[in-house]
């Protein structure tokens, strides 16, 4: 049994690119090489968000109302918008192994969130950080996690390369 066992898990790791046993959830994504549309046009005008930290379902709401983004017009040309839509649903957080996805995606679970910050795993995270640091002239938004999630633009977010910035006021 035991031996069975084991060439199951050995024919699950070889054959499963992205399993569990064998990802490093701090590995460095370099989002300009691997989808630069995505890059370039998301950076111009805020953080980098990673694909993991919404499900397919956010990302296409997100994607098919970019002329009210959070606000602001971000619309696109039809064939760029269908790539980087493309590409931030090929690598939502049901595909990721990392953390902050899988949690985040469960606190989640059918609700209509386009913004991260709006997941309960979000606000469990963030519940003993005062609220005052989000308004700081530095930080301005629970949105800029840039701010203390230094690495968040390579798509490493977790504990280990959090700094908690001074506040400017």
């Amino acid at each position: 049994m035991w031996v069975a066992g084991g060439v199951a898990l050995l024919i699950y790791i070889l054959t499963t690119p992205k399993n569990i046993v064998l990802a490093n959830s701090n590995i460095e994504i370099d989002y300009q090489k691997e989808h630069k549309e995505f890059y370039d046009e998301c950076i111009s005008c805020h953080t980098l968000y990673p694909p993991f930290l919404l499900p397919k379902a956010s990302w296409v709401k997100m994607m098919d109302n970019l002329e009210d983004h959070f606000g602001d017009d971000a619309s696109l040309e039809d064939d760029v918008k269908e790539s980087i839509k493309a590409y931030l649903v090929e690598n939502a957080a049901e595909t990721s192994t990392k953390e902050s996805a899988y949690k985040g995606l469960k606190s989640i679970g059918d609700k209509d969130i386009i913004a991260y910050t709006d997941s309960e795993f979000w606000k469990k995270r963030h519940e003993e950080i005062d609220k005052e640091i989000f308004k700081a002239k530095n930080i301005k938004s629970k949105a800029n996690c840039k701010a203390c999630h230094l690495n968040i633009e390579k798509g490493i977010i977790e504990d280990e390369n959090i700094k908690i910035p001074k506040q400017e006021n």
